[in-house]
């Protein structure tokens, strides 16, 4: 029988292969504190926000900003989806975050429903006197949709239990 993902906590080696990010990229990732972790006695483990904030810090480093910026514009992004979210995970709602920097400041965040509201923030900015050296517009839909099909691929459930299909890890 494949491994069971106890109490939906998941092993360093199944992130990866969820997230198609390398496991030394994981480690290095928590040990500069992008992303806190329980105590698990030694073994790193994550939960599924912990997978989806890790997700969205992958794709906001894509957009060239630091690592510092990308984890916490991923941690931002989290609670939002959690708020956001249906109960049911075929479901995501449809938003974008445009996150707005100056060098030396913490990044400002605004959640924009849909396409046609991003010039209607950009003018409220700009009434505000505020102006940004750099701009960035995710749409975050397609990060958690990508990261949920990859778990309904890679994970099978038998009731309240989730076990690992991947017989290349033995969920240790």
């Amino acid at each position: 029988m494949n491994p069971e993902i106890k109490n939906g906590m998941f092993t360093s080696t199944q992130v990866s292969t969820l997230l198609g990010l390398n496991v030394q990229t994981l480690r290095e990732w928590q040990r500069k504190n992008y992303l806190q972790l329980p105590d698990t006695g030694g073994w790193q483990r994550y939960s599924i926000p912990d997978i989806l904030t890790l997700s969205a810090m992958d794709h906001v480093l894509n957009t060239g900003v630091t690592h510092e910026t990308a984890a916490s514009i991923a941690r931002f992004s989290f609670p939002i989806l959690a708020a956001r979210m249906k109960t049911d995970l075929d479901e995501f709602p449809v938003f974008y975050l445009l996150v707005s920097m100056n060098p030396n400041e913490e990044p400002s965040f605004d959640l924009i429903e849909t396409l046609d509201k991003v010039s209607d923030v950009l003018i409220t900015q700009s009434a505000q006197l505020k102006s940004f050296v750099t701009r960035i517009l995710i749409d975050f839909k397609d990060v958690f949709e990508n990261t949920f099909e990859s778990l309904k691929e890679h994970t099978v459930h038998d009731g309240p239990r989730m076990f690992w299909k991947s017989e290349s890890d033995p969920g240790k």
